[in-house]
């Protein structure tokens, strides 16, 4: 079965990272975590495991975010085939694929379902660092574990691996970075001076062929848009405008409005912007514009950090600080993991900004060496903690107690 699964998704063999984690599988009675680079394929170690357990009852398959839940359903019936039904947050398939917050939601009323569906994945694992969604999954976590479900967690990032492995009673596995199929180039670009964003602008204008596509995370939504904004001035038009405003209104199925009239046009340009603010079939629109390579330069918010495959040969990481702060290095290679995804781009390269050389060399000592931070249990947070007991209490779940 594997083999026509390789031949599904148009691989001729397993990479030697994927036999190895593989190898290490075999005691379907166990738990797992598994600790690999991005962008190398993990998909594949949660395949094998589900065709190795499926017979035995029905898959949980949890991903972070709703544009991930149809990539993955998407991805996941083009592996199996018409051999497994897999369907998207509803019950009646062999796998269900979901956000962690709404198998949480279902399952805490529920719990019966997990007599059924005995398998739990839990992508992007990493996603527990974030102290609101993290608790979410440390509850479902508990819930599963209550019930007897088998988990497998996948991540790239995530530490204390051994100390996570023994709270989820499961066996580590640890992927090597170097063993990532494809070699990330790290650099720091000084853009000094004090209008950032115009020496920002002026750079990828001047490097869009040499790098593109080009995934640029931004701080906020507004920089997302305002800085497409700006680029598309300075590039001249790479497609008709009424074209792609047509486009965009059969996908959208209405009129444009005026901030999705000035997309329009960015996007002739071969610019776009995504983030959270934009209609959810306009941001499907430019997900597939900027695949279809007719967006070589998108903006973009974190959102799409997490798991997302695109054709991305450089990542752009404009705002390194937040809150006055360097970001965390695990949200750093999150991004970074975005270049060089397999099967889509043969090169990776990140790009990180600084405002001078002194910013340089602290960037390159946090980053580059790619550790990353441990873990804080969002639920040893007092505030966070109160509130899940009052969830729980409300739900008039009858073991508080074993959940905590």
């Amino acid at each position: 079965m594997l083999e026509k699964v390789l031949q599904r998704l148009g691989y001729e063999d397993l990479l030697p990272f994927q036999k190895e984690a593989i190898s290490q599988m075999q005691d379907a009675s166990a738990n797992y975590v598994v600790q690999a680079p991005t962008g190398a394929g993990k998909t594949l170690i949660a395949i094998y495991w589900i065709l190795n357990n499926v017979s035995s009852g029905k898959v949980i398959y949890a991903v972070p975010s709703k544009a991930l839940v149809a990539e993955k359903a998407t991805e996941l019936q083009k592996a199996l085939g018409d051999e497994y039904s897999v369907a998207k947050e509803t019950w009646h398939a062999d796998i269900v694929v979901g956000t962690f917050e709404y198998f949480y939601k279902v399952l805490l009323s529920r719990p019966h379902l997990l007599s059924e569906y005995g398998f739990v994945v839990l992508d992007d694992f990493h996603t527990l660092y974030d102290a609101h969604r993290g608790s979410t999954i440390e509850k479902l976590i508990a819930l599963c574990k209550q019930h007897g479900t088998k988990i497998l967690a996948l991540s790239a990032t995530i530490e204390p691996l051994q100390l996570i492995a023994e709270w989820l009673d499961a066996k580590p596995i640890k992927i090597p970075l170097e063993l990532r199929p494809i070699k990330l180039r790290k650099q720091v670009l000084i853009l000094g001076g004090r209008n950032k964003k115009a020496s920002l602008i002026d750079w990828l204008s001047k490097n869009v062929r040499t790098y593109a596509p080009i995934l640029v995370f931004c701080a906020t939504k507004d920089y997302t848009s305002s800085r497409a904004k700006a680029l598309a001035e300075k590039l001249p038009p790479s497609r008709d405008l009424d074209e792609v405003k047509a486009e965009m209104e059969e996908y959208k199925g209405d009129l444009l409005d005026e901030d999705e009239e000035d997309l329009a046009f960015a996007i002739s340009r071969g610019v776009a912007w995504h983030n959270s603010e934009l209609h959810p079939r306009i941001r499907s629109f430019v997900e597939n514009a900027y695949s279809r390579g007719h967006v070589k330069v998108l903006f973009a918010t974190t959102t799409l950090a997490y798991g997302v495959n695109t054709p991305t040969k450089t990542v752009v990481v404009a705002d390194p600080y937040r809150c006055g702060e360097l970001i965390p290095a695990y949200e750093w290679l999150q991004m970074a993991g975005r270049a060089g995804r397999l099967g889509l781009i043969d090169e990776g390269i990140v790009i990180t900004v600084a405002s001078d050389e002194r910013l340089k060399q602290v960037i390159e000592e946090k980053y580059h060496s790619e550790r990353v931070e441990y873990v804080d249990p969002p639920l040893s947070n007092e505030e966070i903690l109160k509130l899940t007991i009052l969830e729980l209490v409300y739900k008039d779940y009858r073991y508080v107690e074993d959940v905590l």
